[in-house]
């Protein structure tokens, strides 16, 4: 990659430009990375649907597994039922809940507190 002036710029395969930025250059953030890649590869509008459908699906899990959007709504985006959706979710390794070791003693620890209280009649 030769450095330009305030960016550096290298050309990928199959991508019409990659731009990084230079140690000198602007920023905004000094973690930001700009990145244009362009395709050319679905011609056809029935491969172009199938693509955007994909990567719909794969930006909707991606959402849930960072825990943006909850399980109902991915589902309903997936047009998936619940069940179909938790199995997709056992397919791809994500977990349907965050719920560790820690949450687990705590919970107990709150019924044990619960169950020393005194009953009200």
């Amino acid at each position: 990659m030769q450095p330009a002036a305030d960016w550096q710029s290298a050309r990928i395969e199959g991508a019409r430009r990659c731009v990084l930025p230079h140690k000198t250059g602007p920023r905004y953030n000094k973690s930001a990375v700009k990145l244009e890649i362009e395709l050319n590869i679905a011609a056809d509008a029935a491969v172009m649907a199938g693509l955007q459908e994909h990567l719909r699906k794969e930006a909707i899990l991606a959402l849930f597994a960072g825990r943006k959007i909850p399980a109902g709504k991915a589902a309903q985006e997936l047009g998936l039922t619940r069940i179909a959706f938790m199995d997709l979710l056992r397919q791809r390794g994500i977990p349907y809940a965050d719920y560790t070791a820690e949450d687990w003693e705590s919970d107990a620890r709150a019924i044990v507190e619960f169950e020393r209280r005194p009953k009200i009649a």
